[in-house]
C-alpha cells in the first residue's frame, strides 16, 4: 500500500490567470468541490502550470471523484477564489470563476512519501497524513516477514508525528530524533512474550530465549529454552510512540523517563492513571484492530464513547492505580451502551479485544490518533 503509486494533476489557468511566484503554494477555492481548497505548488514564474500537493483521491465533485473531479471542477466550475499559504493574503477572487485550461491536463504518477534521513539505524520518512494508516501496516507486514525469527531480540521503534503542511522542516526531523531516544529503549527485560511462539519453534538455530537476565559472561545455555508462551524470557522489546506538533516548542514535550518497573514512560502523556505511551510495538497491531472495530460506530459515537471515559478517568486521577477496579467494569458498561444492539452482534474476539483497550487506555488512543490527529472517519455516517 505504502509503494502504490498515486496520482497528482498538472494545470495551467486560462487568461486572466494572475502571476503566481516560484515555490510558492496556493489555495484554489472551487464552488461545489469536497471536501474544500485544493492546494498547488507554482513550478515557475508567471502562469507557468500548477501541480497539485493535495492527494486527489479525497476530493469530490458531482459523481466524479480524484483526478476526474478535478478535471471537472477546474473546467467547468472555475476557480472563485485563490489565496497564497505563505501568508493566506488573498491573491484573486475572480468573477466569473476562473476557468484552466482543458489542453493543460496532465496527470501523472507519483510516490507519496520524502526520506528526509536514512541510515542503516535510523530512518524518516514523510507522507500525507491519510497514508499513515496503510503505511503502519505496511511496516508491521515488512517486520514480520524480515525480523520475525528474532522478535523479541532485535527491536525495532517506530515513532509517528502529525503536524501541519506548513510546519518547519527542521523542527520536524528534531522532533523525530527525540522519539523513542532514552537508555531505557535498549535495556532487556523479563517479560512474557506478546506474539505466537508457535512460529519460532521449527528453527533450531535462533528459537531459543533466555529465562534470565545475561550475566557479566552473557547468557548461559543452562537458561536457554524454547519458548511455549507460559514462561517468562528475556526480551528487548520495540515501541511505538505518535505525537501532534501544533507548534515548534511541542517537541520539548517529548521525554522519556524509566519507572519504578525499568519501562520507559511519557509523563506527559496520561489518561487519569493510565501512561499509555510509548506502547510495545506489538501493541500497534491491536491499536489498528480497534481501529477496524470503531469504524461501526459514527463519529458522533466516537465522541461520546471518549467524552464517557475521558471524563471518568479525569475524576478518579488522583485516586492512584487502585481505581482500575472500578474503572473496569465503568469501561465496559460504556462500550455496551455506545455500541447498543451491535455489541452482542459483535465477533467475541473482537469484544474482547475493544473491552481489554478500554481497561489499558489503547482504546483512548487509538480515538486520539485516527480522529483528532489524522482526521479520519470525518463523516457521521
Amino acid at each position: 500500500a505504502l509503494a502504490g503509486r498515486g496520482e497528482r494533476l498538472s494545470f495551467a489557468l486560462a487568461p486572466p490567470a494572475p502571476s503566481f511566484q516560484p515555490g510558492h503554494t496556493y489555495r484554489f477555492t472551487v464552488d461545489g468541490l469536497a471536501p474544500g481548497p485544493v492546494v498547488a505548488l507554482c513550478q515557475g514564474s508567471g502562469v507557468t502550470p500548477l501541480l497539485t500537493v493535495d492527494s486527489p483521491e479525497k476530493f469530490r465533485f458531482g459523481d466524479a471523484s480524484g483526478i476526474a473531479a478535478l478535471r471537472r471542477a477546474f473546467g467547468e466550475a472555475g476557480v472563485a477564489l485563490i489565496v497564497d499559504e505563505a501568508d493566506m493574503g488573498e491573491v484573486l477572487r475572480p468573477h466569473p470563476p476562473l476557468k484552466a485550461d482543458p489542453a493543460s491536463f496532465r496527470p501523472e504518477p507519483y510516490l507519496p512519501l520524502i526520506v528526509p534521513a536514512r541510515s542503516p539505524v535510523f530512518c524518516q520518512v514523510l507522507l500525507p497524513a491519510n497514508r499513515v494508516g496503510p503505511a503502519l501496516r505496511t511496516l508491521l507486514a515488512l517486520c514480520g516477514e524480515r525480523l520475525g525469527k528474532v522478535e523479541g531480540k532485535l527491536p525495532l521503534h517506530v515513532g509517528l508525528l502529525v503536524a501541519n503542511r506548513m510546519f518547519p522542516l527542521y523542527a520536524l526531523i528534531e522532533a523525530g530524533q527525540r522519539m523513542l531516544d532514552h537508555p531505557t529503549f535498549m535495556k532487556g527485560r523479563l517479560q512474557r512474550p506478546g506474539w505466537e511462539v508457535c512460529a519460532h519453534d521449527a528453527d533450531p538455530f535462533i528459537a531459543s530465549y533466555s529465562t534470565a537476565r545475561p550475566g557479566s559472561r552473557g547468557f548461559e545455555l543452562a537458561d536457554l529454552v524454547v519458548p511455549t508462551g507460559a514462561e517468562q524470557l528475556w526480551l528487548t522489546p520495540g515501541y511505538f510512540d505518535f505525537d501532534f506538533l501544533g507548534s515548534t516548542a511541542d517537541r520539548h514535550r517529548i521525554r522519556y523517563e524509566e519507572d519504578a518497573d525499568g519501562r520507559p514512560v511519557r509523563t506527559a502523556v496520561a489518561y487519569g492513571y493510565l501512561h499509555p505511551r510509548p506502547m510495545p510495538l506489538n501493541c500497534l497491531v491491536e491499536l489498528l484492530n480497534v481501529h477496524r472495530v470503531l469504524q461501526r460506530l459514527t463519529q458522533s459515537k466516537r465522541r461520546q464513547l471518549e467524552e464517557a471515559l475521558l471524563m471518568k478517568l479525569d475524576e478518579w486521577r488522583l485516586s492512584g492505580a487502585s481505581v482500575a477496579s472500578v474503572f473496569q467494569p465503568f469501561a465496559t458498561a460504556t462500550l455496551k451502551r455506545v455500541f447498543g444492539g451491535t455489541w452482542t452482534a459483535l465477533d467475541p474476539v473482537d469484544r474482547e479485544l475493544v473491552e481489554r483497550a478500554a481497561h489499558n487506555g489503547l482504546l483512548l488512543e487509538t480515538i486520539e490518533l485516527f480522529q483528532h490527529m489524522l482526521k479520519e472517519d470525518a463523516s457521521d455516517g
